[in-house]
């Protein structure tokens, strides 16, 4: 590190600089010189870098920090955003919403999206990705979650605009009931779970035959003694 904590400096075997400069003046970055800049007048390219003053660069640098002004940060791709935000997340989701969010962008959001910045992600890249899960043989439900999955990341990074509230649609869901099983499907279901490897399924099965109870609730049901 070179004086006020900025990157170090030139060295003088640097094929770069030209010869006889003094290559204490210069730090990478947009170039920069001190004091009459050996001659270079600003805006000069030497070796592919462009040369500014170092006191214009420090009161720009003060300016920003007085006008807490954020750094500006080069785009990055969905797949860097899409790592960087799950990090974030781990501190404060659940660990099955943890997982589900990582399989939502590990196997449909980022293979479908490979590449992208989020800047270039509009509506019609949105529909795209839902007609390609449908012809997939994805369902309506599912789908949605995933496009849900990426809303999260497009709003943290302020990348979900009034066009994409406006224009981006969740599909339509079924919510009507299923089929009502026959007394035959029944016996075959219970002979199944009566050969599994598993001590639990048979009970399962049955308490959930006989009550009616939701998948939830079943998993979470307690045994009481009074």
């Amino acid at each position: 590190m070179s004086r006020q904590g900025l990157p170090r400096a030139k060295t003088p075997s640097d094929p770069a600089l030209p010869a006889g400069l003094d290559p204490g003046a210069y730090r990478e970055g947009p170039w920069q010189y001190d004091g009459d800049g050996a001659g270079l007048a600003e805006g000069q390219e030497v070796g592919g870098h462009r040369v500014i003053p170092t006191w214009k660069v420090r009161r720009r640098e003060i300016e920003a920090a007085y006008g807490r002004v954020p750094k500006r940060r080069a785009p990055r791709t969905i797949e860097v955003e899409a790592r960087d935000w799950i990090a974030l997340k781990r501190t404060t989701l659940a660990a099955s919403s943890l997982r589900i969010l990582e399989s939502d962008f590990r196997l449909h959001l980022l293979p479908a999206l490979q590449g992208r910045l989020l800047l270039d992600i509009d509506a019609h890249t949105i529909a795209d990705y839902q007609r390609r899960r449908l012809r997939d043989g994805a369902s309506p439900k599912s789908i949605n979650l995933e496009v849900g999955t990426l809303r999260g990341l497009l709003r943290h990074h302020n990348f979900w605009s009034e066009a994409l509230r406006r224009d981006v649609r969740p599909l339509k869901v079924r919510h009507d009931h299923g089929v009502s099983l026959t007394v035959a499907e029944e016996r075959r279901l219970t002979a199944a779970c009566r050969a599994s490897r598993s001590p639990s399924l048979l009970p399962a099965f049955v308490v959930a035959m006989q009550t009616g109870l939701r998948y939830s609730e079943l998993r979470l049901l307690e045994m009481e003694s009074d």
